[in-house]
């Protein structure tokens, strides 16, 4: 299938999670990856791309990971791919690799800051935290070495190209806080915090979560007014993402192309990296919906349009994470609340924020941290 084949799909795809390789130099404990040692090889890379970025809507985020990506050979050429595609295409760009962080140098961080690639770095908290679950292929601790990196990646970076992501078990939450503050000090300003899914989360556990990030949102927005501005989930939160628009984003949501769409090494394209990487091969082909190098995907999806009252929706969304109860997936309901905490925060900015100049130079500020990215 030719690449013109691509310009004929008519779902708005905002972000897409490229899977370019599931190899990894750690073995952290809540990692659900299957580590079969794939690595996506340039021309699926290219094809993957051009089809996210060929998608209508001007604005696009593009997210690298695994697995390590580092690890693949081609990660710097398929950066370049995204710069190329996008200028080819008059598209805006966002692209941001999300890694370990072990395997970071000199040379790698200075073709991220001369490319403008944003960087997630994976951490936990503090070293007896982090180092529960985030160990090396030798059970080694990655603490010390991680730290290392850390400050390499402010020191040519610079904080606003820089985030954490903080993964949450179950055991963890209670900390989640205390591990967030040690985050912060840092020099972090932005972070993402997830709860692990497929796992079992006890109530008592759901609570502490869920009290530890309120902790979190409330301590985020004392900060402004000491012009400390952090920011949660950075990348679709309204105030660091005003390039989006938001009346389209909210009639695109029910679509699973718009905000859900992953390609995995070889190829396969889900909606879900937890479902995709199942031990369950009914649950796992159920996950994947076609395959980037054939036309399964154009055939299936090509005449549904996503809305609430067309008849032309095939409710992808709904149908699709059905698949859910029978996998056992737990977690997600976390998520839920913990949007609904930020949002309830960034309401509480937007009320204040014609008040004083402080709400009004987060908002800035926010709108900078963007800007740095999109090329």
């Amino acid at each position: 299938m030719d690449n013109k084949d691509f310009l004929k799909f008519n779902k708005e795809i905002l972000s897409l999670k490229l899977s370019i390789t599931n190899a990894c130099n750690c073995r952290c404990k809540y990692c659900f990856v299957d580590k079969k040692n794939d690595f996506m090889n340039l021309e699926t890379a290219q094809r993957a791309i051009y089809f996210f970025v060929s998608s209508p809507g001007q604005k696009k985020a593009l997210i690298l990971y695994g697995g390590e990506p580092l690890l693949n050979p081609f990660w710097k050429e398929i950066v370049l791919v995204g710069r190329h595609t996008a200028d080819l295409l008059g598209k805006k760009l966002i692209i941001v690799l999300a890694t370990n962080g072990l395997l970071l140098n000199n040379e790698s961080l200075f073709f991220l800051k001369k490319h403008k690639v944003g960087l997630t770095i994976s951490i936990d908290g503090k070293k007896k935290f982090n180092d529960t679950n985030r160990m090396f292929i030798n059970n080694k601790s990655t603490f010390n070495l991680l730290l290392q990196k850390i400050r390499l990646a402010f020191k040519i970076l610079g904080q606003e190209n820089l985030s954490a992501l903080m993964t949450i078990s179950p055991d963890l939450s209670k900390y989640l806080y205390e591990n967030f503050l040690s985050v912060i000090k840092l020099g972090f300003s932005s972070t993402h915090i997830c709860p692990i899914g497929g796992v079992d989360w006890g109530q008592q556990q759901q609570n502490d979560f869920v009290l530890n990030f309120q902790k979190i949102t409330e301590f985020c927005f004392q900060s402004i007014k000491d012009k400390k501005f952090i920011f949660l989930c950075p990348l679709f939160n309204p105030f660091t993402a005003e390039w989006i628009d938001q009346k389209k984003y909210q009639n695109n949501i029910l679509c699973p192309f718009y905000v859900n769409l992953e390609i995995y090494p070889n190829g396969e394209i889900s909606f879900s990296q937890f479902l995709i990487n199942s031990s369950d091969d009914q649950v796992r082909n159920q996950a994947i919906i076609g395959n980037i190098n054939d036309n399964s995907l154009l055939t299936r999806y090509q005449k549904c349009k996503p809305s609430l009252s067309s008849k032309k929706c095939q409710n992808c969304l709904v149908n699709y994470y059905g698949v859910l109860a029978d996998s056992k997936f737990k977690g997600d309901d976390l998520i839920i609340k913990r949007d609904g905490i930020i949002k309830k925060m960034n309401d509480k900015i937007y009320l204040d924020l014609l008040k004083g100049s402080k709400y009004k130079d987060y908002h800035k500020k926010a709108q900078n941290l963007m800007g740095k990215l999109i090329v």
